[in-house]
């Protein structure tokens, strides 16, 4: 870990107690010509954090990270969706970095899961001024420490492991945010198209999927440029399935 990278964490990090969502705070501060690139919001307790879909995330005090990064990404807006995946690949590598022995991966779009469980996930917030990219706000929730069960909650699950200590949560903070500016930086496409495959949950394996009341099963073969999940159903047709046209059918826990 560089110490530069720590140094600057610390310098551009707002640490509060509590707060709405990290997300709102950080737009608040675009909206307020207040913000710097690569400036950091965390809180002890996040009272109305959103995942996909304006699905609520709720995590107990100190038991989580909630976290924004705010990045100017210096990107044509064409490159939004390989931004996107660039960002879930920097915090996987992040978490095998911090955690060698979890077997994490990313759920299609950027969930992330550790032991068939969800664990946290990411929410991108873009402000767009003409044609100008201005900002991202990077929204990371990760349950680290809060045991189960999650009550209406059953494929919520946590990083927590032998061997886990209260420090954790700030030091994943920093490694997160080293791993995504330097994502963000270098920009390899190709890298990130392939790691982010090779982190992909159920890869070339069988999924249930329901859409419209039907429960219909595929492989998941990919994720394509635009963002799309590229299946393949069990009459051999290929599909390629935009987030939120079908809801992900999960085991029965």
């Amino acid at each position: 870990m560089s110490i530069n990278v720590k140094d600057l964490f610390n310098n551009l990090h707002i640490q509060l107690d509590e707060v709405d969502s990290t997300n709102n705070y950080a737009m608040r501060l675009i909206d307020d010509d207040k913000a710097q690139n690569g400036q950091i919001v965390s809180a002890r307790l996040q009272l109305k954090g959103r995942g996909q879909r304006s699905k609520e995330w709720i995590a107990a005090k100190d038991k989580s990270i909630a976290m924004s990064i705010l990045v100017e990404p210096n990107l044509p807006l064409s490159k939004m969706i390989a931004f996107n995946k660039a960002v879930a690949v920097a915090i996987l590598q992040a978490i095998h970095s911090f955690y060698p022995s979890l077997q994490c991966a990313i759920k299609w779009p950027n969930d992330i899961i550790c032991g068939d469980k969800k664990a946290g996930g990411v929410l991108i917030e873009n402000v767009i001024r003409g044609q100008q990219w201005a900002y991202s706000v990077i929204g990371i929730g990760i349950n680290i420490f809060q045991e189960g069960p999650f009550i209406d909650l059953p494929h919520a699950g946590s990083l927590l492991h032998e061997g886990s200590n209260p420090n954790d949560i700030h030091e994943l903070m920093i490694e997160l945010y080293a791993g995504i500016l330097k994502q963000i930086t270098t920009f390899n496409e190709e890298e990130i198209t392939h790691f982010y495959h090779t982190f992909l949950y159920k890869k070339a394996q069988l999924q249930q999927f329901k859409s419209e009341e039907l429960i219909w099963e595929a492989r998941i073969d990919g994720v394509d440029e635009n963002g799309n999940l590229i299946l393949t159903k069990t009459d051999g047709s290929m599909l390629c399935l935009k987030h939120g046209e079908a809801e992900w059918f999960w085991d029965t826990p």
